[in-house]
């Protein structure tokens, strides 16, 4: 039996004068990481966790080579292999003291006090498993890229819980006030999936780009497009571009904000960079 998708528009914000927030570069890491993906913090030991998707192998490397880095708050790798034998890790999510890793096959479960891999859970899928977020009841919510398909994983069972043209090509997830967040790139839309109704509802249009990273600050919300930058959505449904890097040809991939210091942290991917910036207002 299909689901009932309804599509309902919140809003259509154009790009306007509003003055975008100004932000620093904090540091930067320019070598020791291969391909960052993603990036989350670890309020409770002070780290950052990064993934190293590290896609196109070279000199007999393979899939199941590649790692989660540790690096601190200074810009200074701790742990280059702190978790190993990963296979291209991308998107990261931290809950509780366990860290929710995306792999090719399925989503890696690392218990971080007992350092210790806790579970694995395969997803069998057809295009690329991309990004992962954790509702209140710790369901676990998996998009695909290059598909319309959102896995949920739920009481360690795996279901292509919705399938819809209405998600097709989706990326970055994140759950935030009862609501997943989610980025479609085939329409440009961020869009928001109710997971009690499965409602999904186009909320804010960025146009073309990779939606890759959906953080809250405040009452505001974050994006990442990893073409083109970062981009604020503010208290009135505004969309205000700021970190443009289309000029520079670096990119913004699934980024972390840290709400007590007011920073981001940016990895670049295939520039193998990763940035930290601090907002100045």
């Amino acid at each position: 039996m299909k689901h009932a998708i309804l599509i309902i528009l919140l809003s259509f914000p154009l790009f306007n004068d509003t003055e975008p927030p100004i932000i620093e570069k904090v540091w930067e890491i320019s070598e020791g990481l291969e391909f960052p993906e993603s990036v989350v913090y670890d309020k409770e030991n002070k780290v950052l966790y990064v993934s190293n998707y590290k896609r196109f192998v070279r000199n007999g490397s393979s899939y199941s080579d590649c790692s989660i880095s540790k690096v601190d708050l200074n810009g200074q790798i701790i742990d280059k292999e702190w978790i190993p034998n990963l296979s291209s890790p991308t998107g990261l999510f931290l809950k509780d003291g366990l860290l929710y890793i995306v792999e090719r096959f399925g989503i890696a479960i690392y218990d971080i006090e007992n350092d210790t891999m806790k579970a694995r859970h395969h997803i069998k899928h057809n295009f690329l498993i991309n990004d992962i977020t954790l509702d209140d009841e710790n369901n676990m919510y998996i998009t695909e890229a290059g598909n319309n398909t959102l896995y949920r994983i739920k009481e360690n069972k795996v279901t292509p819980w919705i399938k819809s043209d209405s998600i097709g090509d989706a990326n970055g997830i994140s759950f935030i006030d009862d609501k997943l967040y989610i980025g479609v790139n085939e329409d440009g839309f961020l869009k928001s999936i109710d997971t009690k109704t499965k409602q999904i509802s186009n909320v804010y249009h960025l146009g073309e780009g990779n939606i890759d990273g959906i953080k809250k600050r405040g009452n505001q919300l974050l994006i990442s497009l990893y073409e083109k930058g970062m981009r604020l959505i503010d208290e009135n449904g505004e969309i205000v571009e700021f970190a443009n890097t289309a000029s520079t040809g670096l990119h913004c991939a699934d980024f972390e904000y840290i709400p007590h210091k007011d920073m981001i942290i940016v990895p670049s991917l295939f520039d193998n960079t990763l940035t930290a910036y601090k907002f100045k207002n």
